[in-house]
């Protein structure tokens, strides 16, 4: 779970804001770095124009070996 420090949380920007690059966050990598996605070998780009950050709280994907019990 994302810590906080006085209500302050820590962001990870996968796209930025009006850039065409295609960024993903690399789990399976030492320190989850972010890097441009890659299909069939070849670097991908969003082909439309996005007007906002986007990105992610670091360590809040889900973790497949955690299985939640709701009772």
């Amino acid at each position: 779970m994302p810590t906080s420090r006085d209500g302050i949380f820590d962001y990870g920007v996968e796209m930025r804001k009006r850039t065409p690059p295609k960024m993903k966050v690399v789990v399976d990598e030492r320190l989850t770095l972010i890097k441009q996605d890659t299909k069939k070998g070849r670097l991908r780009y969003y082909p439309y124009n996005i007007n906002w950050n986007y990105g992610l709280l670091p360590q809040s994907w889900e973790d497949p070996s955690f299985a939640f019990n709701e009772s």
